[in-house]
């Protein structure tokens, strides 16, 4: 009937190798050799579906890029509709490097997993509600994870209370799943810094803070000392300066001026 075994008298397939070795053996296997020995040489299995032209339009091929045969494994895939038959030079889609390291788009990746290509990306999906998501873990602990369901996207720690940013309907939370505005941040209760600018030396220049459930807003001079402070239930103070009420340019303490050109100056 056309069908080859090797190591069975019964094959089912036009080619059977069949073989009882218990664990792995490296002489009761197929092993496909190139002896010419020279870098960049392939050692290659192609496959081709049609009735015609016998073209081969996917590859499989161990390409030798060192001493002893070491290298890495190729999966080349020709898209074209047309005669011509794959090329691992010019169609190689995947890489697995010998260091383990695996290429999407590129045949040298330099980290565990690298995706290389014009506007790609990385999509991960779920089925039905659940929500799919990408997890940083540092050994057993998920120290960050990006997750969306239907309404929102988040980004924390995995753990419902640590969702640190959340995106809805345009809008960005921090430390809130519900934004109500382009740019909503909830304190982490009282006597927490709500918002911090510091300067390039990593001085402070500015914060929000949350003071018996109140606003307070600081400000900071050269060198991270406060000189002004506007407090929505408690002092209020500006100190280190001049202050201008109608005018840009006060020349005292405090200077008043309206349309009027009245002027006072305290």
């Amino acid at each position: 009937d056309g069908k080859v075994g090797i190591g069975t008298n019964a094959p089912t397939a036009r080619l059977t190798i069949d073989s009882d070795t218990v664990g792995e053996s490296i002489s009761n296997g197929l092993r496909l050799q190139n002896s010419s020995g020279a870098n960049n040489d392939i050692s290659p299995i192609y496959f081709g579906v049609h009735g015609g032209t016998r073209r081969a339009k996917c590859g499989i091929g161990w390409k030798r890029t060192g001493s002893y045969g070491i290298g890495k494994l190729l999966f080349a895939l020709d898209n074209t509709g047309d005669d011509a038959d794959v090329s691992f030079a010019n169609d190689t889609k995947v890489t697995f490097q010998g260091d383990g390291n695996v290429g999407i788009g590129t045949d040298t990746p330099s980290v565990p997993l690298e995706v290389v290509g014009a506007d790609s990306g990385i999509t991960i999906s779920s089925a039905s509600a659940n929500r799919p998501h990408l997890r940083l873990v540092n050994g057993t602990t998920n120290m960050l994870q990006l997750s969306a369901n239907g309404t929102y996207a988040a980004i924390g720690d995995g753990t419902d209370a640590n969702r640190y940013m959340g995106f809805y309907a345009g809008k960005v939370g921090v430390n809130t799943m519900a934004p109500d505005a382009n740019l909503d941040i909830k304190s982490a209760g009282d006597g927490n810094n709500v918002l911090m600018v510091r300067a390039s030396d990593n001085d402070v220049l500015f914060n929000v803070r949350q003071s018996a459930n109140d606003c307070l807003v600081r400000g900071y001079k050269d060198g991270g000392s406060q000189t002004w402070q506007i407090h929505s239930d408690g002092a209020s103070y500006f100190n280190g300066g001049s202050v201008g009420i109608g005018t840009n340019a006060p020349d005292n303490l405090l200077t008043l001026r309206s349309a009027s050109q009245y002027q006072q100056d305290l």
